[in-house]
């Protein structure tokens, strides 16, 4: 007789298993009440025992089985004891893998690890239950007995060496050996899990040197065995008895939420979409996108609330601490948790934020994260008691009123001045409905839902409506149920959502825009959303509206199916999104094709990760004055708290004012940038991006939008905007730009001015200073310039990413644009196009030069010093000296402005840097010839009118109608046309002057006029026409510079005549 005991704790069953002739008997001894059978018996069977004997005993059980064929029955008792006990405590599932037990002699944990793989690969897409893959496994013992030894091999701290190719090169001839394509597809896909896996916990132990129940499995997406996302750059699953999740992450530096889901079964499939939509709302931020979600598994059902509650903190606890076990720490250098070997580059950046269902669990997650000493410490969660109260700072809401004002403006209405009606998703106790709805004193709040109420205020008025919604919003827990009656105006009032009808006012009716004298509740809600008022503000949870050509299922939010519209019934002028997913992507572009006013949730409401992203990234900075003795935690977290808050919040905002400019500006712009979208598009395509995903206009929609003279929508904007400014960040960070002493104030410029001064040095070692310098260059040069302004450098003249950056980083400071830009922000963006349009030539021909100039440009500093002082004398002459512009649209943007008050000082500065297209050429001609840049600059600006070529000066100019091979021709020529003018320019201040020069020339003036008769007749010159314009043009400079060259040389006396050769 063969028997196994497994010693346990004191709270723990003592169990002890027997093999003799008659079978197997296993005697459990319970250290209290005897449990009932229920409980025991399933365990037994999911090991694939089958009971034939049970005997009762004082303070135990015998329980006896039949006779289980195994030559190797005796090593296998021992493994039984651990697999009752672990299945017991809770340490593994209780499911049909666990008679991988008897049949492949493998102990409790390694089929937990074979567990956790099914998991996540049924989660993958795998298609097969757990019985059936156990089915499939139990086929296979020899498979899975070498898959879990080759993964012992890969990833044991102790091992010492790596596995051979032999045991690998086994496993996929087992896959390939399988007789079906079921069989095939589990094998393989377990082969190709293997092979993706980068780190594990499954090594590590806690101080008593048991090991963890939690399975942490750290993956790399491009080895997985089917298709993903290939932007994806890791994922994470965590599996445990009680909890499981997945955290994906699109870079090694990336923050997003974790979120408690309800989709047990396809939660993966839930993750990958936020973590996409992350991508794009981070562009703004220093990390890429991420997100993550856990599922509860433990039972909920039956616990009361407060014991629910404590069970899904728990389960929150395990995951993090399970993403936080295969995460480097920082200290000396950067290297893995104990016992966790890594096969991948170091990966110390972890950070995390509130979602749904986990909305105060920031200081559980930082809890863990010092438990562990995890260097962020409490960085690690944004928000809690340490950080920064988005609640009570309003920082979403008033990122998201941002925006509001914005559409406002371009509609030139002043939200804070003029009234405006609004209808409003949401109660005045949430955080973005209510402190967006305080925003402004002007507010007629005409209708709002949330889920237990409507609120009907047909008339109300605006400061006594106010100071009630602010009542609402001081009192705990407020709804609409706890607004005063008497302040309701005639005809209004609260309803239930619960209740079976509404009956509707005349005033109700009027608001809501509808004839129905009696509406359900859900009609009610619909109503709301479909009044015709001035604002929809979105505050609240939920997708409420669709595309008219979509499905309530393609809102993939069934609990609003009831009350979901369409967008093509919306008659609001425009939508404040406070809210994630208020709206889907395909109901905005329909909205906005129909002439509503609507971003996208990612830009509206980005200010609250803007806020938290900053609050890491001034903990991480204290954190090292800390660990240098300048500060304690209490003055850390005073700092932060107190000093910093105002500041970094003004500065948020500032980043949304900038990011729906930009939008403003590339909407205004429409046409005329349609095919630079439609290039930058294509761009992104290869690096991942798919445009029916991202619903942006196939090739065939371009062209139909380009004949119609219509560009890209605000919400398509929105999402180029995002992946352009995430795809330069990446390319910034290829680079050395953010290495540049020429940036570094793009450093301290983030942190709070006290800061800044303060801490001035580690300010500059701050462990994120290239990906801040990156991620700010990056936005500002995408919100200045809009998306395809880089890439459109790079298509003209060759230059890299790198090149092109550094060029236009030198030409803007050279030009002063920035302030002017900044000087144009508050008007109405239509006026300013023309204006706007003219100082981004300016900008893109002086980079353009610059960037052809030379291969590689020098430090930013440099190359600005190099060109400052003659650029700086070209601006000042043309300001002290204005001329009349002969651009009528110009003429009547700088009239516009200066009728909204725009300053003089402002219109006179843009007018002078709307001339200086061949600025760089004139210094750099200067330099090269001695001559005073003022004196090559005024001839410079008469030679097109004296050599009667003015009219080659405004032809050569791009319309929308223009395919991109013909706005890259005509920009040639447009560069070719200026250095020719810039050399005729240089050689008339070198010949005396332009009537000197004029008359010396006489005669090749004489035949370019001839040859241009023609040309200049043209109603429609085409590219060829204007090739040979500017190859005319080419000659008669070749022709006289030789001439004067040869009139110069000593001894040669100088002709009265022209002079020829």
């Amino acid at each position: 007789m063969t028997v196994a005991d497994r010693s346990t704790p004191a709270s723990a069953p003592r169990v002890t298993w027997e093999a003799g002739e008659g079978g197997l008997r296993c005697s459990v001894e319970w250290p209290g009440d005897r449990p009932p059978l229920s409980r025991v018996l399933p365990i037994f069977e999911q090991l694939g025992l089958v009971l034939v004997d049970h005997v009762p005993g004082e303070a135990g059980d015998s329980f006896a089985f039949s006779e289980v064929e195994d030559p190797n029955l005796p090593e296998m008792l021992p493994l039984l004891a651990e697999a009752f006990g672990a299945a017991w405590e809770g340490l593994v599932d209780r499911d049909e893998l666990s008679a991988l037990v008897v049949e492949t002699h493998l102990a409790p944990r390694q089929v937990q690890l074979v567990r956790a793989a099914s998991q996540y690969l049924r989660q993958a897409g795998l298609g097969a239950s757990t019985s059936y893959v156990r089915g499939i496994l139990s086929a296979h013992r020899d498979f899975v007995r070498h898959w879990v030894e080759l993964f012992e091999q890969r990833f044991d701290p102790a091992a010492g060496t790596s596995p051979g190719e032999g045991l690998a090169n086994k496993l996929a001839t087992y896959a390939d050996a399988a007789t079906t394509r079921d069989e095939f597809r589990v094998l393989d896909w377990y082969v190709g899990l293997l092979d993706a896996v980068t780190r594990t916990n499954y090594f590590r132990t806690d101080a008593s040197g048991s090991p963890s129940a939690t399975i942490v499995l750290k993956l790399d997406p491009s080895r997985l065995p089917f298709p993903t996302d290939p932007a994806v750059h890791v994922e994470t699953f965590v599996h445990h008895p009680d909890v499981e999740g997945l955290h994906v992450r699109y870079g090694a530096v990336a923050r997003g939420g974790l979120r408690w889901s309800d989709r047990v079964e396809d939660y993966r499939d839930e993750v990958l979409a936020l973590a996409k939509a992350q991508q794009v709302k981070n562009s703004l931020i220093v990390p890429a996108g991420a997100k993550g979600a856990f599922v509860v598994r433990s039972p909920l059902a039956g616990l009361a609330p407060d014991e629910a509650a404590e069970e899904v903190r728990r389960c929150y606890r395990l995951f993090v601490r399970g993403l936080l076990d295969v995460t480097d720490d920082v200290g000396d250098g950067v290297a893995p948790p104990a016992g966790v070997l890594a096969t991948d580059a170091p990966d110390p950046y972890l950070v995390v934020a509130a979602d749904k269902g986990t909305a105060a669990f920031s200081d559980l997650a930082n809890e863990e994260s010092t438990a562990a000493g995890f260097w962020l410490d409490d960085a690690f969660a944004s928000g809690g008691s340490t950080g920064f109260n988005h609640k009570d700072l309003g920082v979403t809401a008033r990122g998201a009123w941002v925006a509001v004002r914005r559409h406002f403006t371009e509609l030139g209405v002043d939200p804070e001045r003029d009234e405006i009606t609004v209808a409003g998703i949401g109660d005045m106790s949430g955080d973005v409905f209510g402190n967006g709805m305080l925003l402004s004193r002007t507010i007629r709040l005409v209708a709002a839902f949330d889920h237990r109420h409507i609120f009907i205020d047909p008339s109300p008025d605006p400061e006594v409506s106010y100071a009630e919604r602010a009542r609402l919003a001081a009192l705990p827990r407020s709804s609409w149920a706890d607004y005063d009656r008497t302040l309701v105006s005639p005809g209004g009032g609260v309803f239930p959502r619960s209740g079976r009808a509404v009956t509707l006012s005349a005033q109700a009716r009027a608001v809501l825009g509808v004839d129905a004298e009696e509406l359900s509740a859900d009609e009610l809600v619909q109503a709301v959303l479909r009044a015709p008022v001035d604002l929809l503000w979105n505050g609240g949870i939920g997708t409420y509206v669709r595309a008219s050509h979509e499905t309530d299922a393609d809102a993939a939010d069934r609990g609003n199916d009831r009350v979901r519209v369409s967008a093509d019934g919306l008659r609001c002028r425009v939508v404040g999104e406070g809210g994630n997913l208020g709206l889907t992507q395909a109901a905005r572009i329909e909205l906005a094709l129909a002439g509503g006013r609507v971003n996208a949730d990612f830009i509206d409401n980005v200010a609250g990760v803007n806020t938290s992203d900053r609050e890491v990234n001034l903990k991480v900075l204290l954190r090292q004055v800390e660990h240098d003795g300048l500060i304690d935690r209490p003055e850390r977290d005073r700092i932060l708290l107190d000093e910093c808050a105002e500041e970094v919040v003004a500065a948020v905002l500032a980043d949304s004012e900038r990011q729906t400019l930009a939008l403003s500006v590339a909407e205004a712009y429409g046409a005329t940038v349609l095919d630079r979208h439609d290039q930058v598009i294509r761009n992104l395509e290869q690096h991942g991006l798919v445009r029916g995903r991202e619903q942006l206009p196939d090739h065939e929609e371009i062209e139909r939008r380009r004949a119609a003279g219509r560009g890209l929508t605000r919400p398509e904007i929105a999402v180029v905007l995002g992946h352009a400014k995430n795809l330069v960040h990446e390319l910034l960070l290829d680079g050395d730009v953010p290495d540049d002493p020429g940036v570094a104030d793009v450093l301290t410029g983030y942190f709070p001015s006290s800061l800044q001064r303060t801490y001035a040095d580690q300010v500059l070692d701050h462990r994120l200073g290239r990906e801040i310098i990156a991620t700010r260059l990056a936005n500002d040069l995408i919100d200045r310039v809009g998306p395809g302004f880089i890439y459109r450098i790079e298509d003209r003249t060759g230059a890299s990413t790198d090149h092109a950056i550094r060029a236009v980083l030198v030409v803007k400071r050279l030009l002063g644009l920035d302030e002017l830009w900044d000087g144009l922000a508050p008007y109405p963006v239509a006026p300013t196009v023309p204006l706007r349009q003219a100082l981004e030539r300016a900008l893109e021909h002086n980079v353009a030069w610059l960037a052809r100039r030379t291969s590689r440009l020098g430090p930013i500093g440099d190359e600005v010093a190099s060109y400052d002082h003659s650029v700086a004398r070209l601006r000042e002459a043309l300001t002290a000296n204005p001329t009349v512009t002969d651009d009528p649209s110009l003429a009547g943007s700088l009239a516009a402005l200066a009728g909204l008050g725009a300053p003089g000082e402002l219109l006179t500065a843009c007018r002078a840097v709307a001339q200086m297209n061949s600025a760089l050429g004139l210094a750099a001609a200067a330099a090269d010839s001695g001559h005073d840049v003022i004196d090559l600059g005024a001839v410079y600006a008469r030679v097109g009118e004296a050599l009667g070529m003015s009219w080659l000066y405004t032809t050569v100019t791009i319309t929308s109608a223009d395919q991109h091979w013909v706005q890259l021709a005509k920009a040639a020529l447009r560069d070719e046309l200026s250095a020719l003018t810039v050399a005729i320019a240089t050689d008339v201040v070198t010949e005396g002057g332009l009537e000197r020069w004029t008359r010396l020339h006489r005669d090749e003036l004489t035949r370019t006029a001839a040859a241009y008769a023609g040309l200049a007749d043209s109603a429609e010159p085409d590219v060829p026409m204007l090739t040979v314009g500017v190859q005319i043009l080419r000659d008669l400079c070749h022709s006289a510079g030789l001439a004067g060259e040869l009139r110069r040389r000593p001894g040669r006396p100088e002709s009265t005549g022209v002079g020829g050769s």
